[in-house]
């Protein structure tokens, strides 16, 4: 393979897809490519150029956007579901370009632990959400005892210029009045 030309794993990761969905890009054209014999298997070989090509026509940043994008249970499943879809139907093919069923029987595998660590996360997720809405309710009734005790503070200055009052002389602004007196 020179280097002008990329193996189905390394244009998937250019791309931001799978490597089926870079196989299914050969099929329909808008990349291009060759199978390469490996014994009684064969391997494909993309033209690094086409990949650029590709990638051009998506615009700038598509292939970022994509691996950025969260991948979510239920999307797993469904590309466990086109796989195996795949694998029968390949298993059905005679066709010499075919993927061997060990290699897309090794796919549903990968894309398996891919669920089930997608599961993993989502119950690390669960409890981290948890936790922070505990952390949130300590805060609120921290909020809350604060403003209690402003409260009090102000009843208390309130209280404390009430008695102060009581002692000024009205007409003698500062002055405390004499014992007896008044």
């Amino acid at each position: 393979m020179s280097s002008a030309e990329l193996s189905t794993q390394q244009a998937a990761a250019r791309i931001g897809v799978s490597n089926p969905t870079v196989r299914k890009l050969l099929a329909d054209g808008l990349l291009t490519g060759r199978a390469e014999e490996r014994g009684t298997r064969f391997r494909w070989v993309i033209s690094e150029a086409s990949v650029d090509a590709y990638l051009d026509h998506l615009g700038a940043g598509a292939a970022d956007r994509r691996r950025r994008k969260r991948v979510t249970a239920s999307q797993l499943q469904v590309e466990v579901a086109e796989v195996r879809a795949e694998v029968r139907r390949m298993a059905a093919s005679t066709h010499p370009s075919a993927p061997s069923a060990s290699d897309l029987g090794a796919q549903v595998v990968e894309l398996r632990e891919a669920l089930l660590r997608q599961r993993a996360i989502t119950a690390s997720m669960r409890l981290a959400d948890e936790a922070r809405a505990e952390v949130v309710q300590h805060l609120l009734r921290a909020v809350a005892a604060g403003e209690t005790a402003d409260d009090r503070r102000r009843e208390a200055l309130a209280a404390a210029e009430d008695i102060i009052g009581q002692f000024v002389t009205p007409g003698h602004a500062g002055e405390l009045e004499e014992p007896g007196q008044g």
